[in-house]
Formats: C-alpha cells, sequence, structure tokens
C-alpha cells in the first residue's frame, strides 16, 4: 500500500495500517482514498521515533500523536469527495 522506508519493519507498518483502517474505513470505502490517507500521514505517525522520543512498541505514544492528523484527514474526505462530484457535475454542463 505505501512506500515503506527498508527500515521499517513490516509488524510496524501493520499495525499502522490496521490503525488507518480501523479509523478511516467507516467512513470511506475507496481504497485510492485509504491509501492517500496512509500515504500522507505516515511520515507523522513516525515522527515520534525520530530522537529517541518514543520507541516502535510504545502503540499509545505513536496513537496520541497520529488522532489529530487521522481526524483531519477523515473531515478530508467528505471534502475531496464533495469536491470531485462538483467537478464532475461542472463537466456535464
Amino acid at each position: 500500500m505505501l512506500n515503506r522506508d527498508p527500515e521499517v519493519t513490516p509488524e510496524f507498518y501493520e499495525s499502522y495500517v490496521k490503525l488507518v483502517l480501523g479509523v478511516c474505513h467507516r467512513y470511506c470505502r475507496s481504497l485510492v482514498e485509504l491509501q492517500h490517507v496512509a500515504d500522507v500521514n505516515f511520515e507523522k505517525y513516525c515522527s515520534p521515533l525520530e530522537g529517541g522520543k518514543t520507541e516502535a512498541s510504545n502503540i499509545k505514544k505513536l496513537w496520541q500523536n497520529i488522532k489529530p492528523y487521522l481526524e483531519a484527514s477523515v473531515n478530508g474526505l467528505y471534502l475531496r469527495s464533495a469536491s470531485s462530484d462538483v467537478s464532475r457535475v461542472l463537466a456535464q454542463w
């Protein structure tokens, strides 16, 4: 799904994808949109790991860090969808 950093373990990446799906799947079923949300937010999810602020196993700290970004992304899903709908309608005129 994402172009992962080679240093990221499969388990770490899998937990991130499950987190994104858990938050966003009920609002969006589009694989393209879900992939976009995951791509945009992965670097933010990993940011507490830089500088040793936390460890990859500290899921609670990683969740607290990414939560506001995922909430904003969910809100953005509606905007992207609405914008696409308007564009389609305008193209038909």
